[in-house]
């Protein structure tokens, strides 16, 4: 016999399912750690990427001061601004990728613990039933 109540559960839980079934499964699989660090590094690869291409675009812009200024240039001095800058850009970009993505860890997390809430109705109904087959 079909429980009015049992198929609103299940339909509700389905519904909540195929809306969140991305956060629910990275949340299932993956530690919070490893979450966050994955897009920390793949933000750090980009990082690197973008500062080369815009050094290389502002060296090309230039190109005629830095020609001209060549023999007085203390390339140590030039090199370490440099780093410097990188490190600075570097350093906010990842701490924003860091804060950013363990919300939306914690974020998924929350719904994941709701789906659970969701699911203990269920999962007591289906023991009930499974507890008076075995008794027959």
């Amino acid at each position: 016999m079909v429980k009015k109540e049992k198929v609103q559960n299940m339909t509700r839980l389905a519904i909540f399912e195929k809306k969140h079934r991305k956060e629910i499964e990275t949340v299932k699989g993956t530690y919070q750690s490893d979450y966050v660090s994955g897009y920390m590094m793949k933000n750090w690869f980009r990082i690197t990427l973008a500062f080369g291409l815009g050094f290389c675009l502002w060296a090309l812009y230039n190109l005629d001061e830095i020609a001209a200024s060549l023999n007085e240039l203390d390339l140590v001095q030039f090199g370490l601004q440099i780093l410097g800058v990188y490190l600075a850009v570097m350093g906010v970009y990842l701490a924003l990728t860091w804060v950013i993505y363990m919300l939306r860890y914690q974020r998924m997390k929350k719904i994941r613990e709701e789906y659970q809430k969701m699911m203990q109705p269920l999962v007591r109904e289906y023991q009930k039933t499974e507890k008076r087959r075995t008794r027959q």
